[in-house]
């Protein structure tokens, strides 16, 4: 097999082992999934995850049974 049909296959998997279930994270929390794109912009990716990280979740809105 070339070495260019290995990294397209690898490609593949990455895409649909990570990227997939990210983005069904991302529309969970309430986030648009395009802010996966920021995962491949070296520097943008790690503010987007400091943005993520510290946004208010659903979950945050909830109060507490007492």
């Amino acid at each position: 097999m070339r070495r260019e049909t290995m990294e397209h296959i690898v490609l593949l998997f990455y895409v649909v082992a990570i990227m997939v279930p990210i983005g069904q994270l991302l529309r969970r929390m309430g986030f648009s999934r395009w802010w996966i794109l920021l995962s491949f912009v070296p520097i943008i990716n790690i503010v987007g995850l400091w943005i993520i990280a510290h946004a208010r979740w659903s979950k945050d809105n909830q109060t507490s049974p007492s």
